[in-house]
């Protein structure tokens, strides 16, 4: 991996990255079970300068990349994810609007917010959850009475997390230490 990492890297192998995105994503494929957290990881070791290049593979037809991508810019934390993540959040494939909200709450994205409490609604518990696990992670004190909703309805993980969220709001509406100030 680390030779990977290197060549994207050089001068003017960054527009390669779409197809590093593949090849790192095609080191994991022959587990049962590839981590897209483990690829997102392995991108973020790209800095910066990856953005550009990861905006673009959100454009991708494999959902695998699109879904490292989203993974990825939420971890390297640019506010130029922010609308197009909302934008895959509301059009995209079932699991690139969970990867996308997972990225949105790694944003923090404040304009986020009403893309991820609609995602509540959905009936797949896995999307609802990943829109709780964003709003919690923004911190936002409009989503509350949504988390209270998924909370009330006992959809098991969504159930417990929309509690840890609530939570989490209210503890950074206090100024709790340890609870970061979302991204613009």
């Amino acid at each position: 991996m680390p030779a990977l990492l290197d060549k994207v890297r050089e001068p003017g192998m960054l527009e390669s990255l779409r197809e590093a995105v593949r090849e790192i994503f095609g080191v994991y494929v022959d587990r049962d079970r590839p981590d897209p957290w483990q690829v997102a990881r392995e991108i973020v070791q790209l800095g910066p300068s990856a953005v550009e290049p990861l905006l673009d593979c959100l454009g991708d037809g494999d959902e695998n990349v699109v879904g490292s991508a989203a993974r990825a810019l939420g971890r390297l934390g640019d506010a130029r994810a922010g609308p197009p993540l909302v934008t895959l959040l509301t059009t995209g494939a079932t699991d690139c609007r969970r990867a996308a909200a997972e990225g949105l709450g790694l944003l923090g994205h404040r304009e986020a917010v009403p893309a991820l409490i609609d995602a509540l609604a959905s009936e797949a518990p896995w999307e609802a959850f990943a829109g709780v696990v964003g709003l919690g992670a923004v911190a936002s004190p409009e989503a509350v009475e949504a988390l209270k909703r998924v909370r009330r309805r006992g959809d098991g993980e969504p159930r417990s997390s929309a509690q840890e969220a609530i939570g989490r709001i209210r503890r950074h509406a206090q100024g709790a230490p340890g609870v970061t100030e979302p991204r613009p």
